[in-house]
């Protein structure tokens, strides 16, 4: 006997988690990671989970909650300030700012902060007051005569210029579009008073940049070592789309040392690795703070960097190359930032 036809799936509202959940996954490639800063718990990185294992992507995640909480000691959560996360650069194909977002006391600030998070060419979603939502907060927050912590997050909540973020990420190059209204994040909150909020909406901001491509690697010279060698040892790391990298040997004349271009006319990164190869240290110095009243003098602050392997060192040459082709090509930006070049490589090694 035949068994019954499933029912067809339900039409997902398309602001519950399942369908945030589904917007999420499309921008996610396999092997991609997920943020979501402001979420009580990991329901919807679950729900990610679900979707993107449907379409055959394997993909990992993390959430941050702005307050202290004990599940903050369990590894894969942590408490943030959205305007001052403890992240590296460019750790997250998608970014999803949702329930606390408007808490952020610098909305500026926040629009800078997560799009440094989220890789070139990447996905970041936004939950935004709506028009109206400022003084309908400042009426609630009045009725709410008695201090407490709902009086406390109101007037957090009202202070958020959202023009302000949108604006900021548009300066950085990104491209912000409007999804669908969603519910007020403040409706678990208030109860009977949230549904007389105007509806909150969802922005939807892309990075400028690629997010995946290949890059043609080619090797001179270099015994034991191929392009494809090269290729499985940068895996996972950014693409400079459009550039060649080239790597060959360094014939130093006393010790080994670091030595890597990246050549915007050639269009080509050439990393040097030095020939024969000898364990070494390189002082990085990869932070400057101008000294008051000294005119051009600065305090360094320098890194004693071990290079034990070729493999160590090919990586950091390339991530640190790869900023300045960022800098140039992706943000417009002038790059020659050797610091803030070798402070991108020691954060992604």
């Amino acid at each position: 006997m035949a068994g019954r036809l499933p029912a067809p799936p339900a039409r997902v509202p398309a602001d519950s988690t399942v369908g945030h959940a589904r917007r999420i996954s499309r921008q996610l490639r396999s092997g991609g990671r997920v943020l979501d800063v402001g979420s009580p718990d990991a329901r919807l990185l679950r729900a990610v989970a679900a979707e993107a294992t449907a379409l055959g992507k394997r993909v990992g995640g993390r959430y941050l909650v702005p307050w202290p909480s004990p599940r903050a000691r369990r590894g894969r959560v942590a408490s943030s300030r959205v305007d001052e996360l403890a992240l590296r650069d460019q750790m997250f194909d998608v970014v999803w700012a949702g329930g606390w977002l408007h808490c952020a006391a610098d909305p500026v600030r926040a629009a800078r902060e997560l799009a440094r998070v989220t890789l070139p060419g990447g996905t970041l979603f936004a939950v935004l007051p709506g028009p109206g939502s400022r003084s309908w907060l400042q009426r609630a927050a009045r009725d709410l005569r008695a201090p407490g912590p709902l009086r406390a997050y109101l007037d957090a909540s009202r202070g958020f210029d959202a023009s302000s973020f949108v604006r900021t990420l548009e300066d950085q190059g990104c491209t912000v579009t409007w999804g669908p209204r969603v519910a007020s994040p403040l409706a678990p909150l208030l109860g009977r008073l949230a549904p007389r909020e105007p509806a909150w909406r969802l922005a939807v901001a892309r990075l400028p940049g690629p997010r995946t491509g290949r890059m043609p690697i080619e090797v001179h010279d270099l015994p034991g070592w191929t392009p494809r060698r090269v290729e499985r040892l940068l895996a996972g790391l950014p693409v400079a789309r459009g550039y060649r990298v080239v790597v060959k040997p360094l014939r130093y004349r006393t010790r080994p040392h670091v030595q890597a271009w990246c050549e915007f006319d050639e269009r080509r990164i050439t990393i040097q690795v030095p020939v024969p190869f000898r364990p070494f240290t390189e002082r990085i110095p990869y932070r400057a703070r101008r000294l008051p009243g000294k005119g051009l003098r600065f305090a360094w602050s320098v890194l004693r960097l071990r290079f034990d392997r070729p493999h160590e060192l090919i990586r950091y040459l390339y991530l640190h190359e790869y900023y300045h082709w960022y800098l140039r090509e992706v943000r417009g930006r002038p790059s020659a930032a050797e610091t803030a070049c070798d402070r991108f490589a020691l954060q992604r090694m």
